[in-house]
């Protein structure tokens, strides 16, 4: 990134800016999680990451991530921004759990990779019997006994069948009408 760039948006911050209690909050454009930003040089940068990076002296690239200790994610104030690797950023924010909403143990939980989000792995196990059960009755609904279209008599089909006659007798005899009503047969 440009320095002259970065040196502008940090001198136009006060403008941009309004004081709420103790945090200084960013009154330009925010993303749709909260966070303010700003395009400098075709990218959208986090303001609050550039002014932690700048004070840091480091560059803004080189910045893992950045912690609002008052939680108010529009706050831009230097003194309520802490620099984190994403590990312990996580951890302060989801380190403290050792439960499932279900109170299950997180201990042996399951790290996804993508989000690095932690599953509970008995609450995942019984998601997945509940759906693979879903799928068992819908088959056996499939295959479930059926009256006959002709004579009534209950039939099981065969799988994936959309069958509506018992057995080859029932599906001439309706062969035969249809046809003898195309003729004007009366049967």
């Amino acid at each position: 990134m440009r320095a002259d760039r970065l040196r502008a948006l940090l001198l136009n911050l006060p403008t941009r800016t309004v004081r709420v209690g103790e945090c200084d909050e960013w009154q330009g454009n925010v993303s749709p999680n909260g966070y303010p930003r700003v395009w400098i040089d075709r990218r959208l940068v986090m303001v609050h990451r550039v002014v932690r990076a700048q004070a840091d002296g480091v560059a803004y690239d080189e910045m893992h991530q950045v912690h609002h200790e008052c939680r108010n994610r529009r706050c831009i104030r230097l003194e309520h921004l802490t620099p984190l690797s994403p590990e312990s950023h996580a951890r302060l924010h989801h380190g403290g759990r050792t439960h499932c909403d279900r109170g299950h143990s997180l201990e042996d939980a399951y790290v996804r990779p993508d989000s690095r989000t932690r599953i509970c792995r008995v609450c995942h196990r019984s998601r997945a019997a509940g759906y693979l059960e879903g799928i068992k009755a819908r088959n056996a609904a499939k295959r479930a006994p059926r009256p006959c279209c002709i004579c009534g008599a209950p039939f099981a089909p065969s799988r994936n069948s959309t069958a509506r006659y018992c057995g080859q007798k029932c599906r001439m005899t309706r062969f035969l009408a249809e046809r003898a009503k195309q003729r004007g047969i009366e049967c």
